[in-house]
């Protein structure tokens, strides 16, 4: 569509649906924008692979400024939101710069929820693949009737019909009443700021929140130890007033991050202060994807996964492997898919991967993600059976015994804690270890977006796992939002409470720079590499309230100590013109050093 938007013919105006309702709505006063036009109900249509279990109907609405509205009563939750949602598409374009505005009144009339309250996603997205996303949010929503407004700037040219706004409605079982959608497009010159915003947080962000107290206790008892250092002269008799210094060199917990091994291993000015960062920051990483079976198959990139690993061990940094099997056609090699119907050659195939990829990386890795994202990836196992998994599990660990073997899978705990796939994830895992897999560890992704989980339902979804004996890794974590103090309170928040579980051993973020991450908002640094809020709060935590570096002098004893970050470390002691530095790993238990001056 070209031209002025307020030229559109008769049929588009009807079309345009909920796009454009009426000030008279509710709404707040508002910069100018576009002619608005009345929301129709109807244009909005039940959509989604799961539509079907929904029944809704156009509603009479009494004591609102809009006379009807939507219900829908979804008698069973689907395994993904969008499997039941109302959206239509927007049938005009949308250019860089300008401001949307999407706002919706909504009602909850039943849900399973112990409040009683429903909730709903609000999301205008790309109509086509890979579905960006202008916005996305989500809200609790109660009994009485709540207008939701969420804003954001458009990134970049949409054409006409190439977006398409959604309600998410398969959150859990559940009847709402949505009515009064709107839509509303505003110019460059106005800024976000001037338009209304449903404030959006998480329960527990206040700062005397009770449960972060409790966690910071639980950190220092778990992650801290007590370090003393003994100092005597040749004699074996204690040295009073030596001058002891303590300096962290590595912390035991995995504080990591994906790596980009074109940034690893070429040599641009942005790739050296990539690498440069990267080098502070982290001491754990995982590569992006050349590890990934269809690239591992092809020569070139191999070389460069081998190449990028090479650097890591030659910089100390620690690598997991990710991952060996992807059980979806799409992520799969495409010459796999022609074996569909001969499981035997199609297993021979999988087997001689694992084979392959562990044995070349043999001793070069701390652990796998075996399986990776198995409870929608699942093309492989509908064709050879749910206990192929265990036999990959057992060949990988009969090829290399020493690196940890997980179970990486998406969307936890970054989904609301009724999420279905908890029960799935925790059954799978129970299944594995009944069937003598030989299974180490939990991978959860931890991609937040427009759910932020309360700290509180996060360590509960972390004590639920803990029953299975097995440690857990964050392992692909970012939080994907423009508000960047909402952003950096999360960030603070995710970290605090994950590590003072006794079961998260090490928390990796899945991208840092702007300028090579899949969510760019989500990134702790900007594209010309200026710290964001959530960087700030990463160098905190990890660079300075949880690192060790002590100073000062033995008592008439001999002896020094301190509480430590459990970790790696050197002592220097110096009395007089004597001094002696050792080098020392700090565990739970405690450590004494013992440093004799001659």
């Amino acid at each position: 569509m070209t031209g002025s938007r307020n030229k559109l013919p008769g049929v588009a105006v009807f079309w345009l649906l909920a796009i454009f309702a009426p000030l008279a709505l509710g709404a707040p006063s508002l910069p100018a924008t576009r002619p608005l036009f009345d929301w129709q109900p109807p244009q909005l249509r039940l959509s989604g692979d799961l539509a079907s279990q929904a029944h809704a109907q156009i509603v009479p609405v009494e004591g609102q400024d809009f006379p009807q509205a939507w219900r829908i009563d979804l008698s069973q939750q689907p395994q993904e939101p969008y499997q039941v949602e109302l959206a239509c598409p927007i049938p005009f374009k949308l250019d860089q710069g300008e401001s949307v505005l999407f706002s919706v009144w909504v009602r909850a009339l039943g849900s399973p929820d112990a409040d009683h309250q429903g909730h709903i996603g609000l999301v205008l997205e790309q109509s086509a693949v890979p579905n960006e996303k202008l916005l996305a949010r989500q809200y609790d929503v109660s009994a009485d009737w709540r207008r939701l407004d969420v804003a954001t700037t458009v990134r970049h040219d949409f054409a006409a019909g190439g977006t398409q706004l959604c309600l998410r409605l398969g959150y859990l079982p559940q009847t709402l009443e949505v009515g009064g959608t709107q839509l509303r497009v505003f110019d460059s010159s106005v800024a976000l700021a001037d338009l209304p915003q449903t404030p959006y947080t998480y329960r527990g962000r206040e700062a005397d929140a009770p449960w972060r107290a409790a966690a910071e206790r639980r950190i220092e008892q778990l992650r801290n130890a007590p370090l003393v250092v003994h100092v005597t002269d040749a004699a074996g008799q204690p040295i009073g007033g030596a001058k002891v210094q303590i300096r962290m060199q590595r912390h035991a917990f995995a504080f990591g991050c994906v790596y980009n091994d074109d940034h690893v291993i070429s040599d641009s000015s942005d790739d050296q202060v990539y690498r440069e960062h990267y080098l502070q920051l982290f001491n754990t990483g995982v590569d992006e994807w050349a590890m990934k079976w269809s690239h591992w198959a092809v020569p070139a990139d191999r070389q460069k996964a081998m190449a990028a690993l090479q650097w890591m061990h030659d910089h100390g940094i620690a690598v997991r492997g990710h991952n060996l099997v992807w059980p979806a056609w799409r992520h799969l090699p495409q010459d796999l898919r022609p074996l569909a119907n001969d499981p035997a050659a199609l297993g021979k195939r999988i087997d001689d991967h694992i084979r392959d990829e562990v044995g070349a990386l043999a001793g070069q890795v701390i652990e796998w993600d075996v399986v990776n994202e198995p409870y929608l990836n699942n093309d492989l196992m509908h064709i050879l059976g749910g206990d192929a998994m265990a036999g990959w599990y057992k060949l990988a660990h009969q090829v290399d015994p020493a690196p940890r073997l997980y179970l990486n899978e998406e969307h936890v705990p970054d989904s609301p804690p009724r999420d279905r796939r908890y029960d799935a994830l925790y059954n799978q895992l129970l299944t594995l270890q009944k069937q003598g897999a030989p299974i180490g560890g939990i991978g959860m992704e931890s991609h937040f977006q427009d759910t932020l989980t309360a700290p509180t339902d996060l360590l509960a979804v972390y004590d639920r796992f803990a029953k299975l004996g097995l440690p857990i890794r964050i392992t692909e974590l970012d939080i994907d939002s423009n508000d960047e103090q909402l952003q950096a309170d999360y960030f603070r928040d995710f970290l605090i409470a994950s590590f003072s579980h006794p079961q998260i051993n090490g928390i990796l973020l899945w991208g840092f720079w702007e300028g090579q991450h899949w969510r760019p908002d989500a990134a702790l640094f900007r594209k010309d590499w200026s710290i964001k809020p959530n960087g700030q709060v990463w160098k905190d935590l990890v660079l300075r309230k949880w690192w060790t570096s002590a100073d000062g002098a033995t008592g008439a004893d001999g002896r020094y100590s301190v509480r430590g970050f459990l970790g790696d470390y050197e002592v220097l002691v110096t009395a007089g013109q004597r001094s002696h530095t050792v080098k020392i790993s700090l565990p739970h238990e405690g450590r004494d050093v013992d440093v004799a001056l001659k």
